[in-house]
């Protein structure tokens, strides 16, 4: 258990996140904290599975687009040609992860390492 999990109250998460998606959370796990913490959600057997980000410290300087303005453009890329995992919450609620935060439906593929070239 890295200190990512230790800090992460899954249980109020899943709960948190059961209301929202209005479906029931099973299981949260942190896939990653660099400038953002991925955690995947997933719901029950036959459910959705999902993607919470939260950005970290310097994902909330001048230097990135906030949280918000990807939400609006992941809503704007739904009906284009353009492969994109569909927005479907934001909260801006800091008290359960400590940042607000944006959930989006898991797509299937493999993240691109950290230094490789696109």
């Amino acid at each position: 258990m890295s200190d990512v999990d230790a800090a992460l109250d899954a249980s109020a998460l899943r709960s948190y996140l059961s209301g929202a998606l209005d479906a029931e959370v099973v299981d949260c796990e942190v896939l990653g904290d660099g400038l953002n913490l991925v955690v995947a959600v997933t719901t029950t057997e036959d459910g959705p599975a999902y993607v919470l980000r939260r950005p970290n410290e310097l994902r909330r300087t001048s230097l990135f687009v906030d949280l918000g303005a990807e939400h609006d453009l992941l809503r704007r890329l739904r009906n284009t040609e353009v492969p994109a995992p569909e927005p479907v919450h934001l909260c801006d609620d800091e008290s359960l992860l400590g940042g607000p935060f944006a959930v989006q439906t898991r797509l299937d593929g493999e993240p691109f390492p950290r230094g490789s070239e696109l």
